[in-house]
């Protein structure tokens, strides 16, 4: 009786929503999960797409790296401004540039009520110069605005808060010299003055200019420890230390308490923490975390180990974070940098990291201009001074993104078998304006890009070339390095098995 010819088995990978997984060795990880990744994201199950671009909203530099970001909305007036903060000076977008804030009992710096950034020195000799001076503040610490009934409020741990109203800059009096983190929180503004580390300070309700004495309350003083960060989640303010979180519930001084959430874990920065479907996501010393307000958890140890132990902790403190589309923003500086230089984007429904890079940021803010374009995400570059719009284009300032995916080493359940195959399928989104790269790596060899072939619809074929055609172990690249929305929905390889090593199939 003749032999049955053997079929050819269709492997293949239609989910890609695990994103980087490197807890597990890479022939074991799950089939839907990257070894390694830049650049690309699953936002929907069963698709792969390069992530968005970055904008820059101004052409001309700031002095320096962004210390700060915020925006200023006046309801009475209509006026929307986009706050920033530059190498100790304060600028305010209004809409077609930047421009330098006006201060109290002067003139502009110029004369005007506001002028254009022309260069950076001329910036530095005007500013010293200032009559007023109030500006240049320190020009590495870090900005913290809120808002307020009528102006915005600044504090940086260093010089004296200031105030805006959207015409001129005043000092806010009675406030601590030393303030910092300011968080507006039943109608008062809650801060921490850095002579006193441990300690809660908060103004009169209503009144950001009124601080009685009497308003204040220890948290673990003495522990060796200080306060780094305050959030607003609820109905309660969270209180982060480096390594402890508490909870200050009630309204006033007449029913506050403090309730202890964790007695060892915190938050590294003031700006390392951000609300999502009533939880709080945050960087601790010891990883990334997440609270409901009861009890915290790592989300990181058993998922991305090895980025985390890439982090520069000695400036884990610059931290950023934002929630966009759904989606866990975090800023990180990774090797011996001492800016943030790499984005995790952690999708909490997916449980799932993907590692952004060439997105770094000092901060974030939200901000809708007014154009009809609704609100946006912007970025302070931790470099230059540039503001930059997340998620708008295909590049990032004009330069292509280079994304790739780098799945597991698959064994199709048989790694003792050899197995062999002539073709790879791509399929691709409708939406895709320019198509992917692939390569593949057999037995933990190179990559090695495969020849494009022919396409029938969304479907694309390879050619596996004769070294790539025979594998125990298989693992599929893909990448794409120009400019153009690119999105891949599928691989399959049509294989045969082919017994070994004295193995018989069944």
């Amino acid at each position: 009786m003749a032999k049955a010819k053997q079929r050819y088995e269709p492997w293949e990978i239609r989910d890609f929503s695990a994103g980087q997984v490197e807890k597990l060795n890479d022939n074991i990880l799950p089939d839907n999960a990257a070894y390694e990744c830049r650049n690309f994201i699953s936002a929907r199950f069963g698709g792969l797409s390069k992530r968005k671009g970055q904008t820059l909203l101004n052409a001309t530099p700031l002095p320096a790296s962004i210390q700060g970001l915020h925006p200023y909305y006046r309801s009475t007036t209509g006026m929307r401004r986009l706050i920033a903060m530059s190498q100790g000076l304060g600028f305010l977008w209004d809409g077609t540039q930047f421009v330098a804030l006006t201060f109290s009992g002067a003139e502009s710096l110029v004369g005007e009520a506001s002028f254009p950034l022309i260069s950076t020195p001329l910036w530095g000799e005007i500013m010293f110069d200032h009559p007023m001076g109030l500006f240049p503040l320190d020009p590495s610490a870090i900005a913290i605005f809120e808002d307020c009934v009528s102006y915005v409020i600044c504090m940086n741990g260093v010089d004296a808060p200031w105030k805006w109203d959207g015409s001129i800059i005043t000092a806010l009096v009675n406030a601590p010299t030393k303030g910092r983190y300011p968080l507006l929180h039943k109608e008062k503004v809650f801060c921490v003055d850095v002579d006193e580390p441990s300690t809660l300070r908060w103004s009169e309700s209503f009144d950001p200019e009124d601080w009685p004495v009497i308003n204040n309350w220890d948290v673990r003083k003495g522990d060796g420890d200080e306060i780094t960060c305050l959030v607003k989640f609820v109905d309660d303010l969270l209180v982060f230390k480096n390594r402890s979180l508490h909870a200050l519930k009630g309204t006033s001084l007449d029913d506050f308490s403090i309730q202890e959430i964790s007695p060892r874990i915190g938050c590294v920065g003031p700006r390392a923490a951000t609300v999502h479907d009533l939880k709080v996501y945050f960087v601790s010393e010891y990883g990334l975390y997440v609270t409901n307000g009861l009890n915290t958890l790592n989300i990181s140890d058993m998922v991305v180990p090895d980025t985390w132990e890439s982090i520069n902790k000695e400036y884990l403190h610059v931290a950023a974070l934002a929630t966009w589309n759904d989606l866990i923003w975090i800023a990180l500086p990774t090797g011996t940098s001492n800016y943030n230089n790499l984005v995790l984007i952690y999708d909490p429904k997916k449980q799932a990291f993907w590692p952004m890079s060439d997105m770094g940021a000092s901060c974030y803010a939200y901000y809708n201009d007014g154009t009809g374009t609704g609100v946006k995400l912007y970025a302070g570059s931790p470099t230059d001074g540039y503001v930059k719009i997340q998620d708008q284009g295909d590049e990032d300032c004009g330069t292509a993104i280079s994304a790739y995916w780098r799945g597991k080493y698959f064994d199709m359940g048989a790694p003792e078998v050899e197995k062999k195959a002539r073709k790879l399928y791509m399929q691709d989104s409708p939406d895709t304006d320019e198509i992917a790269d692939v390569a593949i790596s057999v037995d933990y060899g190179a990559y090695n890009n495969l020849e494009y072939i022919r396409s029938e619809g969304l479907t694309r074929e390879f050619n596996l070339e004769l070294d790539a055609n025979r594998w125990r172990y298989i693992s599929p690249m893909i990448s794409h390095d120009s400019t153009g929305e690119c999105e891949v929905r599928g691989i399959v390889i049509p294989y045969k098995r082919k017994p070994s090593m004295g193995v018989r199939e069944v």
